[in-house]
C-alpha cells in the first residue's frame, strides 16, 4: 500500500540513503553517514503457551529490544566519527556508559515540507571493536527508553523532532 504524501513513487525501492539514522552530538542532531550498514535488530522476546484447548502450541510477542550495529568508517574530521571516536576514548577505559538519543528518519514516508514519519529514542552507545586494518569502529545502538513516533523535518544540516499532540 502506498504512503500518502510521499515523495517516493509507489513500485519504487527503498534505498539505504533513505532511512536516515543521526545521533544526538552536543546541541543537535547529526546524521551517521559513513558507516556501510544500517540494520535494525527489534530483538523480539516472546512466550509459548500450549493451551489445553489448542492443538499446537501459540506463541505471543512480550516485547522487542531494538538495537542497530554499526561498523562506522574512520574520516578523520567527520562530525560522526569525531563524535563516536571521542565517546569511546571517554568511555571505554573508564567502564562508563555512553548515553544519548536516537533519531531514525523514514525519509521515503512523507515529504520535505510537512516532515516524514520517524522515531526518537533514548540511547546506549556500546563499543565492541576498532579495526585499524579495515579503519573501522564497530558499536551498537541500544534503544533505552520506549520508542517516540513523531515526525522529524530535515533542512540543510538541522533536523528537529515532534511528537503529535496528545488529545
Amino acid at each position: 500500500m502506498a504512503t500518502t504524501g510521499t515523495e517516493v513513487a509507489t513500485g519504487q525501492t527503498v534505498k539505504k540513503y533513505m532511512i536516515g539514522l543521526f545521533l544526538q552530538m552536543g546541541e543537535g542532531y547529526k546524521r551517521v553517514k559513513k558507516s556501510t550498514t544500517l540494520d535494525i535488530s527489534f530483538n523480539s522476546e516472546t512466550e509459548t503457551y500450549d493451551f489445553i484447548a489448542d492443538k499446537n502450541p501459540t506463541e505471543s510477542l512480550k516485547s522487542y529490544s531494538p538495537q542497530i550495529s554499526q561498523d562506522l568508517t574512520m574520516i578523520k574530521g567527520e562530525d560522526d566519527f569525531e563524535y563516536i571516536y571521542e565517546q569511546m576514548m571517554k568511555s571505554v577505559p573508564n567502564n562508563e556508559e555512553v548515553n544519548t538519543k536516537a533519531l531514525l528518519v523514514f525519509m521515503f514516508d512523507g515529504d520535505k515540507t510537512e516532515g516524514y514519519k520517524a522515531w526518537e529514542v533514548d540511547a546506549k552507545l556500546i563499543f565492541d571493536t576498532l579495526s585499524g586494518v579495515d579503519s573501522k569502529i564497530n558499536f551498537n545502538i541500544n534503544f533505552a527508553s520506549d520508542i517516540r513516533v513523531g515526525v522529524a523535518k530535515v533542512s540543510g544540516g538541522t533536523v528537529t523532532f515532534s511528537e503529535p499532540s496528545k488529545v
